[in-house]
């Protein structure tokens, strides 16, 4: 049986959506040292994009790009307690994609104009502080806001034609909190904990 837009048999087709898509980053960070205590931070991120896919039950798409997004920062230290607190932000940068598509992966796929990809705005606090002779405290909070950053492949008329597709990413904030211990000069141990709210 040949099921309603989709050549060859059922098997051809994703009746459960399934993606694989990496987005590799790499970023270049610089710190200038305002005075003992106050520093900023500054530098890119590039992200890539290489062959993603995607397959729906409606169409299967093949998406690359990359972008570089700006971070920048500031941290506080205080030596004589361990105590280091940092801020980052890096801003939300949208990434064009060359994005192509067809009915299955079973069929060459023909390309598909603006689609794109959103990197959502972040922002990381990491602090660490001495509690006790030879204890650290450290922890963070990373927020992302996924709401506003999601990724659209239009509608492609051609070879299908296949329909727009897109994402439904949740804001998400993640935690961390730890101890370390230094137990001598060459042995130290350290607990954490870590948790990530939201969905999408």
């Amino acid at each position: 049986a040949h099921a309603a837009g989709c050549p060859g048999t059922l098997a051809a087709c994703s009746v459960v959506p399934t993606t694989d898509v990496t987005v590799d980053s790499l970023a270049l960070l610089a710190r200038y040292r305002i005075n003992d205590n106050m520093s900023v931070l500054g530098g890119l991120n590039r992200y890539e994009v290489s062959n993603g896919k995607v397959q729906t039950a409606s169409g299967y798409y093949i998406v690359s790009g990359d972008e570089m997004a700006p971070i920048a920062g500031a941290a506080y230290e205080n030596k004589e307690i361990a105590l280091r607190v940092e801020l980052i932000l890096q801003t939300e940068t949208d990434v064009a994609l060359n994005a192509t598509s067809s009915l299955s992966p079973l069929v060459t796929t023909t390309a598909v104009t603006g689609a794109k990809m959103v990197i959502p705005q972040t922002l990381t606090l990491n602090f660490q502080s001495g509690i006790a002779e030879d204890t650290l405290l450290f922890g963070s909070v990373h927020k992302a806001d996924w709401k506003t950053a999601q990724i659209s492949i239009p509608a492609n008329a051609g070879n299908g034609p296949t329909p727009a597709v897109g994402s439904d990413f949740a804001n998400r904030t993640a935690y961390s909190i730890g101890i370390g211990r230094k137990l001598s000069d060459s042995i130290s141990v350290l607990g954490s904990y870590a948790t990530e709210g939201g969905g999408g």
